[in-house]
Formats: C-alpha cells, sequence, structure tokens
C-alpha cells in the first residue's frame, strides 16, 4: 500500500517509510539478482505484502521489494490435493480461481486481502479448533535466500525446513512460491446470535469444540456478546441472504462502526455508550453460501489492533480479568474484542505451537490512544502464558520471545544459515530475533 512514490505505509497508517529504492521483480531470477546486488553492495532487503500488519515487519530506509508482478497459480494438482502459486497471489484472488475449479482452502481468516506470502509468514489465522494457521496449510514452498541461493522444501523432504521457514517473518528469505493443501468447494451454514458473556464464558471450550468454525465478540462495558458459528452445509443448499449480509457488512457494520467511532474520537465518555448501541445491533442471522465467501467479511474501518494466543484452557478466566480490568480503565473503549480459536501445530513461530489455543484480540479506533489499553490487556495475557500475534502490536522482545517458543534457538541457527549477513533484517526485527549489534539470547 503506497501513500505516495516513494513512500509505504500499513493499512492502519501507522507504519510507515520511505524506502531508498523499490523493487518490482517479475520472477525468480530479478529476484536472485536482487539479492546478490543487496549483498555485494551492503544493502538491506524487506518485502511488502499487502500492509495488513500493524507491527513494523516491513518498515526499511533502504530497499524495499513489491511481488504484486508475481501472482496467480502457477498449477493445481487435484489428485494430490495441491495448489502452487506465486508468492504475491492475494487470499482473495487466489479463492476465486480456487472455486472456478471446484476447490477452496481449508480455512481462512477474517479478511483476504492480504498475499499468500504475507498471511503465513506472519502467523495469520481463521477460526476452529480443527484448523491450525494459514501457515500449517503450507505443502511445499520456494525461497532465495540471502546468497541469492533457491532453496525448495516440502512436507514430504524435509518437514523441519518447512516448519521454520513456513511462518518466517521474512527472517530466511524472500519466498517465490508456495504449495498449499486445498480441498474440495465446500459450503458453508452461518448463524449469529447476542448472549451473554458470562454464559459465553462458560460454554466457551464447549461450544469451540462443538462447531467447525466458532468466534465470540464482546462488547465491552456491556454483559452481551455476539457469537459467530459456521457449520458444513450441503452443496445443494442456496445462499439465502447474501445482499443482506453484504448490506449489513458494508453499511451497518462498517458504516455505523466508522460514524460511531469518530463520536468516541472527538468525546472519549461516549465509549461504554457506543458499545452497548453495537451490543444492541448486533445482527442475528443465517445464512449459507460457499466458504470463500463467508469465512471473510469487509474491514473498511481502520484499526490498530493487538493480540495474544493463549492455551485454551486459560479462555475463559483471562476473559474475566479482562472484563475486570475495563471497567476501570480510562479512557474507556469501545470496540469489540475477537476470540478465536486454532489447532495447536508444530509450526516454530506459531503462537499456537504444541498447544490448542483461543486467540483474544483488541482493537483500537484509528486516531484514538490505545498504548494504555494494549499494555493492561498485554500484561493479563502474558500472565497466562499468552504468545503475541506477530502482525500485531505488542511490547515483546528476543529474551522474552525466546522463553515462549521451545524451538527459538533452532530458528535462530536457521536463520544464521539462510542468512548470515542479515540482507533480511531492519531495526525491529533485530531487537525482535535478538541478532542487532552481534546480540544474542541466552537461548540463541
Amino acid at each position: 500500500m503506497t501513500s505516495r512514490p516513494g513512500s509505504w505505509r500499513n493499512w492502519s497508517g501507522s507504519v510507515r517509510c520511505t524506502p531508498a529504492s523499490w523493487e518490482r521483480p517479475g520472477d525468480v531470477d530479478a529476484i536472485r539478482e536482487l539479492v546478490r546486488q543487496a549483498k555485494r553492495n551492503g544493502r538491506r532487503v524487506r518485502v511488502a505484502g499487502s500492509g495488513h500488519s500493524f507491527s513494523p515487519l516491513v518498515a526499511t530506509d533502504d530497499v524495499l521489494v513489491t511481488l504484486d508482478q508475481m501472482h496467480g497459480i502457477i498449477s493445481l494438482d487435484s489428485t494430490r490435493r495441491e495448489v502452487t502459486v506465486r508468492a504475491g497471489t492475494t487470499l482473495r484472488s487466489l479463492g476465486r480461481d480456487l472455486h472456478a475449479a471446484g476447490f477452496a482452502l481449508e480455512n481462512l481468516g477474517g479478511v483476504d486481502v492480504q498475499t499468500v506470502a504475507g498471511a503465513i509468514s506472519t502467523g495469520t489465522h481463521g477460526s476452529g479448533l480443527g484448523f491450525g494457521s494459514m501457515a500449517t496449510q503450507v505443502a511445499g514452498m520456494t525461497l532465495v535466500t540471502g546468497d541469492g541461493s533457491v532453496v525448495e522444501g516440502s512436507v514430504d523432504k524435509d518437514p523441519d525446513l518447512l516448519h521454520a521457514a513456513s511462518l518466517a517473518l521474512g527472517a530466511l528469505g524472500i519466498i517465490v512460491s508456495v504449495t498449499l493443501r486445498v480441498v474440495p468447494a465446500y459450503r458453508l451454514r452461518l448463524q449469529t446470535s447476542r448472549e451473554r458473556i458470562a454464559r459465553c464464558r462458560e460454554r466457551l471450550v464447549e461450544d469451540a469444540r462443538a462447531h467447525k468454525h466458532f468466534e465470540l465478540f464482546w462488547f465491552p462495558h456491556t454483559e452481551w456478546a455476539q457469537k459467530r458459528i459456521l457449520d458444513a452445509a450441503p452443496l445443494d443448499a442456496r445462499p439465502r441472504h447474501r445482499a443482506r449480509r453484504a448490506v449489513s457488512d458494508a453499511v451497518l457494520e462498517n458504516g455505523a462502526v466508522w460514524a460511531l467511532s469518530q463520536a468516541c474520537r472527538l468525546r472519549p465518555s461516549l465509549a461504554p455508550r457506543v458499545s452497548a448501541i453495537f451490543a444492541a445491533g448486533a445482527p442475528e442471522m443465517s445464512d449459507v453460501d460457499w466458504s470463500h465467501r463467508l469465512l471473510v467479511s469487509p474491514r473498511l474501518v481502520r484499526m490498530e489492533a493487538m493480540e495474544y494466543a493463549l492455551p485454551l484452557d486459560e479462555g475463559p478466566a483471562a476473559l474475566e480479568d479482562i472484563e475486570n480490568a475495563l471497567s476501570d480503565l480510562r479512557p474507556p473503549v469501545h470496540v469489540p474484542l475477537g476470540i478465536r480459536f486454532v489447532r495447536g501445530d508444530e509450526v516454530w513461530l506459531s503462537p499456537a505451537y504444541g498447544r490448542d489455543s483461543v486467540y483474544i484480540a483488541a482493537h483500537a479506533f484509528r486516531g484514538m490512544p490505545f498504548e494504555s489499553y494494549f499494555q493492561t490487556l498485554e500484561r493479563i495475557l502474558r500472565a497466562r502464558r499468552g504468545r503475541p500475534h506477530w502482525g500485531k502490536w505488542h511490547n515483546l522482545e528476543a529474551p522474552a520471545l525466546a522463553q515462549l517458543y521451545p524451538r527459538w534457538s533452532d530458528f535462530q541457527r536457521l536463520r544464521d544459515s539462510f542468512d548470515p549477513d542479515r540482507i533480511f533484517l531492519n531495526d525491529y526485527l533485530e531487537k525482535l530475533l535478538g541478532v542487532g549489534a552481534g546480540v544474542r539470547t541466552a537461548s540463541s
């Protein structure tokens, strides 16, 4: 996402940079050459996707690469149920193309504007205890390392490499292509309803296990939450309320959220009242549609975001802790908290590594103060063994992160071998990974 020639900003507008140069390679040979040139000239390289990360993973004053010239399906193997795509392909375009061929991704996050490479590299996830993050759908990948070499990994030949490289924050190299597992196209039945948050807390784990996809939105300073459930529907079931859902998403939800959020920005004391309005107006509806349509919804209102993944059984207590903390928070907040669920996995830097997880996400309307709010929640979530979402706001650096990830040292060694000259780092990643100016954590 560019704001003017020569500059770059993320979706929320909170991360901005002015690279010394932009590169738009069209194939793997062009990527190899720009990496080799960067190595010769002592330059650093970062890759930008669609700008939907809230942390400064991309920000650089050196070389910024965009892969918008490298998009589309390379091959679709219907027997193995695998699709190989160029790294700059967006999830939205991939979903449409797969659907036309009779297939779908097994799961998606709440938005689909991200590139495939960006989504897997930052830990993008949907909701459903039967599914891991997007990185767990990776069956193979090709990337260019710090000396311009091409490395290929697959779940059959080198699963450890894949578990490291499929969620690597861009620190191992530039992803060229990704092979993803796919499933036959399928329909889902959506049901949304309102329920008291106390009851939702009691049934949190039970509901998560009972449904294919389950997520919860709690309206702060109220006793109400919205449940969003998606379960399998027959292939011949027809969409029922697609137009109504589109109006709800685009006009009622996004439009009303923007207008009332603007009021809260000008007068923060309105936040509890606005949250109550959101709770009262939360749509209760049902619908049937294809998965790539129902799993996502438009996000038109610019927000800042923080999200942590906790062990599944910590969810109910963490939500109660948050309710208690927010009752005294000043200024109050009005944007719903999102609660989603992800299956444990073996991806080295996945927040869900080794444990089924509940993800708790907080948002703040752009232009409103959020640091105190996010810091309050971060203390609560860290106390319950939380791990931060890499693409969202958090305060953790290498010493703390090393204690949260059992394969942290293994990842550091692989990073050193793939990029010994640290071409693919920026200032933020140096602190995050603990490799700046020769710094190493105790576990590295």
